[in-house]
């Protein structure tokens, strides 16, 4: 067909041989309208949007889980598989912190399975570091874990990495791009792993030498990484670190972070959906600044909307734990107070990011998170003459839903999108 000028062939499907077989079975009529309905013939990819259709409304399927900080989300409207997001920044601003962060807060918000790639440090520590997270200590310095008893370190194993949720590669020493390929690949495909973190892309990249060039390694991992997301579906959560910045001040220093400034070509810039950056003054006067972490969106191909979304202070006053980062995420009630007759009222607030606008008629039902019953047990057996109440915001918080917790006992727990609500 491509021999003819445009228009001149036209491209008949039939459902049998031949006009033959249409003879045979009687349907010469059928052959005829199939024959006269004929379209031309346009090259692959070149499509007509009206022939789009109600197609068009079919969504495709992908799992969000949205970010512990909700300003963040506000902007990203949270993580997605199918997606590769990369996070950077300068040496020593939290960048594998925040990965254990988000690592635990997938484990809780969702029923899926975790692959982890930290090319810096042992399948041990890894372990140790998800558990630190839920132990709100950093379980990962011998002479902290030796602060708590055997039985709290097994309670934490049995709340994190007991959970057969998480998988993780042990290395040993360099290796190689195909390597790590493959890896992703099985923990996609054989362990159904859904989340996939590799921390980080340098040091790959560093270790190769096949090509002598940083630029050309890093597009070709990249493409190769782009690659594999399409495949497999997954979200693939990426570090990488920048290039040292020319003049006298560096991102240590709280220099505001662009694209320009991530390492190798602009590849990590153009292949990721995301790129999302976090700055700190480490060398401040002032303790709070030299704590406190902003994040950057660099890039956003989901909503488009970048800039600063948020602050991160690493608390040193918690239990004496720098690393710890305050999430949106409360383990208690988030509102506790009493009226004038000294009667307690609770109150859990959630905020639905993607709730915009009047209420959307095809949502029958308000869905609270079965990890909320955690919430309703302690009201049960602590205080159970108390008023609790689960107010659910609008993604503007002008407008929202109040569910007396009651209603709650007598609802049905059921599987959506993989989590239980």
């Amino acid at each position: 067909a491509q021999l003819f000028a445009p228009n001149k062939c036209k491209i008949v499907h039939l459902e049998h041989k031949d006009a033959n077989e249409y003879l045979k079975t009687g349907q010469k009529e059928k052959f005829v309208n199939t024959w006269w309905e004929a379209k031309p013939y346009t090259p692959a990819g070149i499509l007509n949007l009206s022939e789009l259709g109600n197609s068009l409304y079919e969504e495709s399927f992908c799992e969000t889980c949205l970010y512990p900080w909700s300003k963040l989300n506000d902007k990203t409207y949270g993580m997605r598989t199918g997606e590769l997001v990369t996070f950077t920044s300068g040496a020593g601003m939290g960048k594998s912190s925040v990965m254990r962060e988000l690592m635990h807060h997938i484990m809780i918000n969702t029923n899926d399975n975790i692959g982890v790639l930290a090319l810096e440090e042992s399948v041990r520590n890894t372990a140790f570091n998800i558990m630190s997270v839920e132990a709100n200590a950093r379980l990962y310095i011998k002479e902290v874990r030796e602060q708590f008893t055997q039985e709290q370190l097994k309670d934490w194993q049995n709340k994190t990495i007991d959970s057969k949720r998480f998988f993780a590669f042990d290395h040993f020493g360099s290796v190689s791009n195909t390597e790590i390929l493959d890896r992703i690949r099985y923990m996609a495909k054989a362990l159904d792993c859904k989340w996939i973190f590799l921390d980080h892309l340098s040091i790959l990249v560093s270790g190769q030498d096949d090509y002598g060039d940083e630029r050309k390694s890093i597009d070709i991992l990249m493409t190769k990484l782009r690659s594999l997301v399409e495949e497999t579906g997954i979200a693939l959560l990426l570090v990488s670190h920048l290039r040292r910045p020319t003049g006298d001040r560096g991102h240590e220093d709280g220099r505001e972070v662009s694209l320009s400034h991530l390492r190798g070509s602009a590849s990590i810039a153009h292949l990721s959906d995301s790129v999302i950056a976090l700055e700190r003054n480490q060398q401040a006067d002032n303790e709070r600044e030299a704590n406190t972490t902003t994040v950057r969106i660099l890039k956003n191909r989901y909503t488009g909307d970048t800039g600063i979304t948020c602050h991160l202070y690493y608390d040193r006053n918690t239990e004496n734990v720098p690393t710890t980062i305050n999430t949106t995420e409360r383990k208690d009630f988030d509102i506790t107070c009493k009226t004038t007759v000294e009667k307690q009222q609770l109150y859990e607030v959630e905020i639905k990011y993607i709730w915009q606008g009047e209420w959307p008629d095809h949502w029958k039902e308000v869905r609270i998170p079965h990890r909320k019953k955690r919430l309703l047990d302690k009201w049960q057996n602590q205080c159970p003459e108390a008023e609790f109440m689960f107010i659910v915001f609008r993604g503007d918080c002008k407008k929202a839903w109040k569910i007396d917790a009651h209603v709650l006992l007598t609802c049905e727990v059921k599987e959506v999108a993989n989590r239980n609500v």
